[in-house]
């Protein structure tokens, strides 16, 4: 759920951006009924260049979102940085690198579910039970990635 002001119209049109990431053959299927919410809260989705007198070194993509309950950021970012080589027509993308996402809390976090199980303790008396974060699908884990080896498979990565 977005925290906004209702008096304040700003003249958007409701999930947007939610529906074109929806609607888009690569980002359909990152997107799960967890991460609905929160991209509700997706006001804009920008680029630019990382140098703009190089263009050819990369870009980021923004991902800007109003006041949540899932995270404090009010931008997400994704970089595509390249090689620079200017003889080569393509430049291939030397790394990828992804922002840490501030959740609010531990229940918060779409990129992991808790999971509680029951342990023996070691003296072999009793349970005890113990919560554990297990990674999980999410529209989110698209910020995880830090850094990729230029010999890697893209595919690899999704």
């Amino acid at each position: 759920m977005c925290i906004r002001d209702r008096s304040k119209a700003d003249g958007g049109i409701p999930s947007f951006w939610l529906t074109a990431l929806k609607n888009n053959e690569v980002t359909e299927g990152m997107i799960t009924e967890r991460d609905i919410p929160a991209l509700e809260c997706l006001t804009n989705v920008t680029a630019s260049y990382i140098d703009k007198s190089h263009t050819r070194k990369g870009f980021e993509l923004q991902f800007h979102f109003s006041e949540n309950e899932y995270f404090t950021n009010t931008v997400l970012t994704k970089q595509y940085l390249n090689e620079d080589d200017l003889m080569s027509e393509d430049p291939d993308v030397d790394q990828i690198k992804g922002c840490e996402i501030d959740w609010k809390s531990p229940e918060k976090k779409l990129t992991v579910m808790m999971k509680t199980k029951k342990q023996r303790h070691k003296g072999g008396k009793g349970f005890r039970t113990v919560q554990r974060e297990e990674k999980c699908p999410s529209f989110f884990n698209f910020f995880a990635f830090n850094s990729i080896d230029p010999e890697a498979d893209i595919e690899e990565l999704e």
